[in-house]
């Protein structure tokens, strides 16, 4: 994992990592309440999971070393 020392490029990163989170957080609301429209319970739990990994991820991409 690398660091990022430039205060310029760890703000694009951030802004990039906030509008990825903005992006999942709707897209989870509409599943879920899509999910509730159509009484799928079991579906909303896996899209909780589904929104975890994505949040994980755009974290651990935010700070990752570019290639």
């Amino acid at each position: 994992m690398g660091v990022v020392f430039d205060p310029f490029r760890l703000f694009v990163r951030l802004m990039l990592l906030a509008f990825r989170l903005l992006g999942y957080t709707l897209t989870f609301l509409v599943q879920v309440v899509g999910f509730i429209r159509y009484r799928r319970k079991d579906k909303i739990y896996d899209a909780f999971g589904g929104y975890g990994r994505a949040v994980t991820d755009a974290i651990a991409d935010t700070f990752r070393e570019a290639r």
